[in-house]
């Protein structure tokens, strides 16, 4: 299990981790999400779900997106440990 499978809170709101949701993915589901993001399966699984590699600001954002309101883009920053958790992007 990866270190980063953690809940953040955003006020009173809680939100799913960017850990979390892809682990929650089938490998299907995995594969069309990284797809939808502009990256592979094994990218996803391998560098994003654990955050041993930090990805390009574009990725970053499209892993918010097409998560469809699932993890935020906050959420996808704290994954990569370049925010705090009292921090916000916005």
């Amino acid at each position: 299990m990866c270190i980063r499978d953690r809940l953040y809170s955003e006020s009173t709101e809680v939100i799913m981790s960017l850990s979390k949701y892809i682990s929650g993915l089938s490998e299907a589901e995995q594969d069309a999400y990284a797809e939808r993001c502009g990256t592979t399966g094994k990218y996803l699984r391998g560098h994003i779900k654990c955050a041993t590699r930090i990805p390009r600001p574009a990725l970053m954002k499209a892993l918010a997106a097409e998560s469809h309101g699932a993890v935020t883009l906050d959420a996808v920053f704290r994954h990569f440990e370049l925010l705090d958790s009292e921090e916000s992007a916005a």
